[in-house]
């Protein structure tokens, strides 16, 4: 299996880890997977609009909504979840 992450979706997420510092960041990556399964494309990221309200240094508490919602978002845009990514803005002693 091949995984495409184009360099600006890879930049986004970057960027997103930096602004929440030292929160720790949370997107779901949006996109598509080829008819023989044997590539996935990145397209995009989605960013719960509520973060702020689950998100700390240490975790994320990942709000059940927010699927429903980044499914409609990929569904808008062509594609569908591939996934999550969240930082670790510290290292684990």
């Amino acid at each position: 299996m091949k995984l495409i992450i184009p360099e600006n979706i890879a930049n986004k997420a970057r960027r997103q880890a930096k602004k929440w510092f030292p929160l720790e960041a949370y997107m779901e990556l949006i996109g598509t997977i080829s008819k023989n399964n044997k590539v996935i494309t990145i397209m995009d990221t989605w960013i719960p609009g509520d973060l702020s309200e689950y998100t700390s240094p240490g975790q994320i508490d990942i709000n059940p909504a927010w699927r429903k919602e980044s499914e409609k978002y990929a569904e808008s845009i062509g594609g569908i979840v591939i996934g999550t990514i969240h930082s670790h803005p510290y290292k684990f002693k």
